[in-house]
């Protein structure tokens, strides 16, 4: 028998984690997910199987059925809602759909490097790629009296 005590935190615990799941679990504008297609023929597989950006306003972009809401969905939910545009449409019946949020941006952070040293003006700059140590430093101010 738990005591109370120990009823209440692991009670607590539950309570938190369905609350970090339930924020973890949810797409959102700007991020992809990985969208899978079973049931079908290898070469309509090849068409689906893809990561797809959500928009946005929100959307996910498929092949046949266009554009579907994502945003605010969890995976699952999301892979009926695909499930049933497909089945709805004409085009899979007997699909079965997975999706898999996928937690990164489509869009990347701007990087940075940061400069120090004989410069003019140290400090963070935007950092492109193929960025040289002259153009690093030309970015700075240029080099200083020393």
């Amino acid at each position: 028998m738990l005591s109370s005590g120990m009823r209440k935190l692991i009670a607590s615990i539950l309570a938190f984690v369905s609350m970090f799941s339930y924020a973890m679990g949810q797409i959102e504008a700007g991020q992809s997910v990985i969208v899978k297609i079973m049931g079908v023929p290898a070469e309509e597989k090849a068409k689906i199987d893809e990561v797809y950006p959500i928009s946005k306003a929100g959307f996910i972009n498929l092949p046949f059925v266009n554009e579907l809401p994502a945003a605010g969905l969890e995976a699952g939910q999301l892979a009926k809602s695909i499930q049933k545009a497909y089945k709805d449409g004409g085009y899979y019946n007997n699909a079965v759909i997975q999706v898999i949020a996928n937690k990164i941006d489509i869009e990347p952070q701007e990087q940075q490097v940061h400069l120090a040293g004989h410069v003019r003006a140290p400090g963070p700059r935007p950092f492109k790629k193929g960025l040289t140590i002259f153009q690093a430093i030309q970015a700075g101010g240029g080099p200083d009296k020393f």
